[in-house]
């Protein structure tokens, strides 16, 4: 089909060395209901040949911009100051679109210039295992950075849309390995947008287990830094949530589990966790990760999200 001048959204895919799946998340997008967009693929100095099986999709409506190895959040960055559509969805390129994902958008985002559209999404961890993320919307007054920080919030960056004038105004931090998804929501927020989440999950989350992590330590720092630079537009409640659960979790998997648990206490001591919660984040902060992985891929499979 041919692409429009203007289209209506453009699906920004960031991708490097995905050849060998690349087309099913293509083919996602291009069995949508609603037909009026362009895909921008954004290879992040892939090595192996997939700008070939991409071009090889032979659909008018891919864009293909190539750009050196600089990390998902400058191909994102990139594909937003391509887009030609009013308005930005983002894929990565080991996930799907269900066919009605844009559709179900449309109606809604045309009812205010500043509203921003997400939804659950489908999480697929393997052998069986699936389960809808997040487990409930945010609650009218709730602060995004509670909602996000304190309460496993969620706004799933392969299924926000967001309209290109702010997603242009508040881009995706390029120093941050990970948490690029809170990051850009909190910001989104604090720049206007309004957050809608949608009734039908029209997302899958390929999550299946991958041990190969950046270094805890890298993380631990990074995340710190981070929160500190965005301390202003964050309540006291997320802050301490934050420095109680990944934060804790992330230094107790480095070995310093003393301090962990003292950042996590300290959360408790802030009211940053409802009692359901508490257990759930001291399970995360107690257990390796590997065995709180197996522990919830168990739960899962009784119906209880992880």
């Amino acid at each position: 089909m041919k692409m429009s001048n203007s289209p209506v959204f453009s699906v920004v895919m960031p991708v490097y060395n995905r050849a060998d799946i690349i087309k099913y998340s293509i083919n996602s997008v291009l069995e949508q209901d609603f037909q009026d967009y362009e895909i921008i693929i954004v290879d992040d100095g892939s090595e192996d040949n997939t700008i070939k099986v991409v071009e090889g999709v032979g659909d008018s409506r891919i864009r293909i911009v190539a750009q050196q190895n600089k990390g998902a959040s400058s191909a994102r960055n990139t594909g937003i100051d391509q887009a030609k559509g009013k308005y930005i969805a983002f894929l990565d390129s080991d996930d799907l679109f269900l066919p009605h994902h844009l559709k179900q958008a449309f109606d809604v985002l045309e009812k205010g210039a500043n509203i921003c559209t997400f939804t659950q999404i489908i999480v697929d961890r393997g052998d069986g295992i699936k389960y809808l993320k997040p487990h409930r919307a945010q609650k009218e007054n709730e602060h995004i950075s509670e909602y996000l920080m304190a309460d496993r919030g969620f706004i799933p960056t392969i299924s926000l849309i967001v309209p290109k004038l702010l997603a242009k105004k508040v881009r995706y931090d390029e120093n941050l390995s990970k948490g690029d998804d809170y990051d850009f929501a909190i910001r989104l927020v604090a720049a206007g947008g309004e957050l809608v989440m949608l009734d039908k999950p029209a997302a899958i989350w390929d999550d299946k287990w991958n041990p190969n992590r950046l270094s805890n330590a890298i993380n631990t720092q990074e995340r710190i830094d981070w929160l500190n630079r965005i301390r202003g537009l964050i309540t006291d409640k997320a802050y301490y949530a934050e420095m109680g659960w990944p934060i804790a979790k992330y230094l107790a998997e480095d070995g310093k589990r003393i301090q962990a648990l003292k950042h996590y206490f300290k959360a408790l001591f802030m009211g940053s966790f409802r009692p359901k919660m508490a257990v759930v984040v001291f399970l995360q902060v107690a257990l390796s990760k590997s065995a709180y992985r197996k522990m919830s891929d168990i739960l899962a499979k009784f119906g209880v999200q992880p």
